[in-house]
């Protein structure tokens, strides 16, 4: 009684539907017989949205722009069904554990910097832990999946906090006075998260900051060691009698 008929990537153009009455008992019945036809048609970015192990993506190649399934964890076919070559549920949560407990490398920066009192830099590495953990929980196909947030917030957030762990650190082994550390700190972060909300994937938004932060902490290195042969070395003398 009900039909399905999907055409991946149609063209434009006229197409045609033939429909053929079948009597395999009484073919005479098909001359008397009355059936009525329902169709309907529509279209879709995205069969089934891809389902569980898939996201349906927007593409623009050579001026056409189309939708396509992209397929996580081994799966294949139109909307990520084909399981020939898809990994078990074991396999994706070790991938899971061994890319989120990767970010507890962050400790031990964090540990060094609460120890020599840069509570600012601890704060920003403590920071860019918890969302980067979290966002590849999320970023995750299938069961193994653990979102805290929506996605785009705990995306957001990582490159957020991932281009400003970089901008801190560089300043902090610039050694700048403390005043102009901070405002550094606070301008160089405002102006990653507005470049972030241009474009989120752009190359300038970690390669600007850290050339920025390079050239800054080398003049700092170049005043500090031309400050090395300011004062002319003390000549030695030697001990004389004693009083």
């Amino acid at each position: 009684r009900r039909a399905n008929l999907i055409i991946p990537y149609p063209e434009t153009d006229n197409w045609y539907l033939s429909l053929q009455l079948m009597c395999p008992e009484n073919a005479e019945d098909c001359e008397q017989a009355v059936v009525h036809v329902e169709t309907t048609l529509y279209l879709v970015p995205c069969l089934n949205d891809c389902g569980p192990y898939g996201q349906c993506l927007l593409l623009r190649r050579h001026s056409y722009l189309y939708a396509s399934c992209s397929c996580k964890a081994g799966w294949r076919g139109w909307s990520c069904t084909d399981n020939s070559t898809a990994q078990t549920v074991a396999q994706q949560r070790a991938a899971t554990l061994l890319l989120t407990l990767s970010n507890l490398m962050f400790l031990a920066p964090i540990a060094v910097s609460v120890r020599r009192f840069f509570l600012v830099e601890a704060s920003v590495y403590a920071y860019t832990m918890f969302f980067s953990t979290f966002y590849h929980a999320c970023d995750q196909p299938g069961e193994a999946v653990l979102c805290i947030l929506s996605y785009d917030t705990l995306q957001y957030c990582d490159f957020l906090g991932s281009g400003a762990a970089i901008w801190v650190t560089i300043l902090c082994m610039a050694r700048l006075k403390t005043v102009l550390k901070y405002v550094l700190f606070l301008l160089g972060t405002l102006v990653i998260a507005m470049s972030l909300q241009l474009d989120r994937r752009g190359m300038w938004n970690m390669l600007g900051p850290c050339l920025f932060a390079f050239v800054i902490m080398a003049s700092m290195w170049v005043r500090s060691r031309a400050g090395w042969h300011c004062c002319p070395g003390a000549r030695r003398r030697e001990p004389g009698p004693l009083l």
